[in-house]
C-alpha cells in the first residue's frame, strides 16, 4: 500500500534442491514486539525446517515482518516501535485494518512463490503481537491458508474490527459461513497478563 521495505527471511533445508518435482509446505511466522530480527524466530524457524518427523519432505519458512524493521529497532527504540505498531494495528473508522492485511498478503505472496512451496498449503504461527496478523488472517480467510495458530497473542482492539459488534456476535453473513475457513487454535495461558480476558473472548469469538 505504501513504499515501506518489509525484511523478511527465508529458511529451507540447506539439501533442497530446486526443481524438485515435490511440493512442500510453507509456514510463516508472524514476530513479537521485539521485531522479525529476533534471534527466538531464527531458531524457532531453524527448528522447524530441520524437523524430519514433523516435516519428513521439508517446509519453507518465512519470518515476516510487519512493521518494517530490516536493523533491529524494534527492542531498542520503544517509541518508534508503538507509533508503527498503532499505524498498523488500529483499526480505521469502518473497523478495517488494511495496511495489516496489506503486509500480511505480501508474506503470503512471498512464501507461495519460493521454490518447492505448494502455495496451496500454507500455515502461519503468531507469538505476541504476531496474535494480530494470525486473528487477521482469519478475517481475510485466503484459501491458500489452512492453520493458523497463536501463542500468548495479544489483541488489544479487537473489538472494534469491523466483523464484532458490541456484544462480541460475529456479523459475518451467512454465505461467508458456508466458505471453508482455516483452522484456528489459540494457545493462551490462563493467567497470561498481557492478554485480557475480554480481548481474547472477542478474538475467538
Amino acid at each position: 500500500k505504501n513504499d515501506t521495505s518489509l525484511h523478511g527471511c527465508i529458511y529451507r533445508r540447506s539439501h533442497f534442491i530446486e526443481g524438485n518435482a515435490s511440493s512442500i509446505p510453507g509456514l510463516i511466522l508472524f514476530h513479537t514486539g521485539a521485531g522479525p530480527q529476533d534471534m527466538f524466530l531464527r531458531w524457532k524457524a531453524d527448528s522447524l525446517v530441520n524437523d524430519k518427523e514433523l516435516f519428513p519432505n521439508g517446509c519453507v519458512v518465512l519470518i515476516a515482518d510487519i512493521i518494517g524493521d530490516g536493523e533491529g529497532w524494534a527492542w531498542t527504540d520503544r517509541l518508534r516501535y508503538e507509533t508503527v505498531r498503532k499505524s498498523i494495528l488500529v483499526p480505521d473508522e469502518k473497523g478495517e485494518r488494511n495496511e495489516l492485511k496489506c503486509r500480511i498478503q505480501a508474506a503470503i505472496d512471498t512464501l507461495s512463490a519460493q521454490p518447492g512451496v505448494d502455495a496451496k498449503q500454507i500455515a502461519a504461527l503468531g507469538f505476541c503481537m504476531g496474535g494480530h496478523p494470525i486473528i487477521e488472517l482469519a478475517r481475510m480467510n485466503v484459501p491458500s491458508v489452512k492453520v493458523l495458530v497463536t501463542y500468548h497473542g495479544v489483541f488489544d482492539g479487537v473489538d472494534r474490527l469491523s466483523h464484532v459488534s458490541s456484544n462480541g456476535a460475529s456479523s459475518t453473513s451467512d454465505d461467508e459461513l458456508t466458505t471453508t475457513k482455516p483452522s484456528v487454535l489459540v494457545c493462551t495461558g490462563e493467567d497470561d497478563p498481557f492478554v485480557g480476558k475480554q480481548d481474547l473472548a472477542v478474538a475467538t469469538s
